[in-house]
């Protein structure tokens, strides 16, 4: 189920209801490639209307790619495939209506046909069990960058780097990427201003 290419710790997703504590109820799962540009006390206190888990469509849900993935799957066409980048999870209904032994046999079962492997299996798992939420708000991936107007930039709450393309690489650099200057400052702050150095440095050879 691990290529090389994602980490084990992406499936602590997939079977948070068997990890956490008894006492917690819900939780939101964020990937480390995101910053938080607004408030987003609405998205986790929100009413899963009987959901598993809340998410936000994929920006590439209607892209060949993804539609080759739910076939191999075999999820029906009119799923709509989500990003798990950004989940709020109903870890409450989760702990009474799945089975760890169950999930691992499924993920063994369908892993060959897996692209994105925790994605994939959160899909095909909770098919048919998902409340979506606005996308352009609370999981903005920056490949949908050219598609957004200034006025839901300005509405963005999670701003997601997903893909290969990170702020962080010298030769990435757009509106967007500015979420992401203070947290440059910081590991300035921390000491680490070389490599800050080294990656201006680049950036201005790549510009010449």
């Amino acid at each position: 189920m691990n290529d090389g290419r994602f980490s084990i710790e992406i499936y602590y997703r997939v079977i948070a209801q068997f990890l956490l504590p008894q006492t917690v109820d819900r939780i939101m799962w964020l990937d480390a490639d995101i910053v938080i540009c607004g408030t987003i006390s609405d998205f986790y206190h929100q009413d899963f209307e009987g959901a598993l888990l809340t998410a936000c469509p994929d920006v590439n849900c209607e892209d060949k790619e993804i539609i080759r993935i739910k076939e191999n799957l075999g999820l029906s066409k009119g799923h709509t495939y989500f990003n798990s980048g950004v989940l709020l999870l109903n870890i409450e209904a989760l702990r009474k209506t799945t089975d760890l032994q169950v999930i691992v046999q499924t993920a063994q079962s369908i892993a060959p046909y897996f692209v994105y492997p925790d994605q994939d299996l959160l899909n095909y798992l909770y098919s048919g069990r998902v409340k979506y939420c606005d996308q352009n708000k609370y999981n903005c991936q920056v490949q949908a960058f050219g598609e957004l107007t200034q006025d839901q930039i300005k509405d963005i709450a999670i701003l997601h780097y997903a893909g290969a393309q990170k702020p962080w690489f010298f030769y990435y650099i757009h509106e967007l990427s500015k979420a992401a200057i203070p947290y440059w400052k910081e590991i300035a702050l921390q000491g680490k201003w070389f490599s800050i150095v080294k990656i201006a440095l680049l950036y201005g050879l790549w510009l010449v």
